[in-house]
């Protein structure tokens, strides 16, 4: 009887997933959307307005009506970068005891419920007092994706940079319209995640009267970098975020959305309900 030969079988090949880090993963997820031509909506509530209990109702509630990035604002004393609208919900938010060990606990518990990318929105000198290696090592094991320190200079950057690259985080740089090309270039080299625009030279909740100065900085920036680019301070109605789609990887709206939760928090169901509807109208134009 003749035997028959087994043939060998071919070896199988196992595809390993590679390993990001939460930086990374938020950046990853603005290419995605440019090649769909979608625009990133990102949402900055502050962590403790009007309560613990309802910003974590707001924040969940922005995620469902469409946010794709949450920004949980840290509350400090004296914000430079924020209008009179966040300087009084940060107000609010410290009286009633938060800080920063409550806004991480918060947004890891965000953290555990949604999918998208949720960041952390903190001035230096809370994160200081902190300890900045302490508090990127608690945001990463709060699996949170990246750090804005609106008040940190380049040139006072390098540590904090080194740091989140350590702990696999983001960190979102801020430029504004009067940032000279070579500062661009290097403050471009420091971003993991996304650039943060500055539409204007003002604070938060500014009005946004002119798109000139949001159109040159666009231009300027993709000359430098391929990072993904997103347009924040004065952005408030679906109009202005179709007006500057065609330039922005996204949007960040703020100063706005304080002002309906202060206009309504003392129904807060009607107030979720005000926020949904705003949120998922700043989405529509997003797509």
């Amino acid at each position: 009887m003749k035997v028959l030969k087994k043939e060998p079988e071919a070896p199988v090949t196992v595809t390993k997933e590679i390993e990001i880090s939460p930086g990374e993963r938020m950046e990853q997820m603005f290419y995605k959307k440019r090649k769909l031509n979608e625009k990133a909506l990102i949402i900055y509530l502050c962590a403790g307005y009007p309560d613990l209990e309802f910003s974590r109702d707001l924040i969940l509630t922005a995620v469902k009506a469409g946010a794709d990035v949450v920004e949980v604002g840290i509350p400090f004393s004296d914000p430079l970068a924020d209008g009179p609208v966040i300087q009084h919900a940060s107000q609010q938010a410290l009286s009633k005891g938060m800080n920063n060990t409550k806004a991480l606990e918060l947004a890891a518990e965000i953290k555990k419920c949604v999918d998208i990318p949720i960041i952390i929105m903190s001035y230096y000198n809370p994160l200081y007092r902190y300890g900045l290696e302490n508090f990127c090592r608690d945001a990463h094991e709060a699996k949170l994706n990246g750090i804005i320190v609106p008040d940190l200079p380049l040139e006072e950057s390098a540590m904090m940079v080194s740091l989140t690259r350590k702990f696999g985080l983001g960190f979102v740089p801020l430029v504004s319209p009067t940032s000279p090309g070579e500062r661009l270039k290097k403050i471009s080299s420091t971003a993991l995640g996304f650039i943060y625009c500055v539409s204007i030279t003002g604070t938060t909740g500014s009005a946004l009267q002119s798109f000139r100065d949001a159109e040159y900085m666009a231009e300027e920036l993709r000359r430098i970098t391929s990072k993904p680019l997103s347009l924040g301070f004065g952005i408030e109605s679906p109009e202005q975020v179709l007006r500057v789609s065609p330039l922005y990887d996204g949007v960040i709206v703020g100063s706005a959305l304080i002002r309906i939760i202060e206009r309504f928090k003392d129904n807060r169901e009607l107030c979720l309900e005000k926020v949904g509807a705003f949120i998922t109208s700043l989405k529509k134009a997003c797509i």
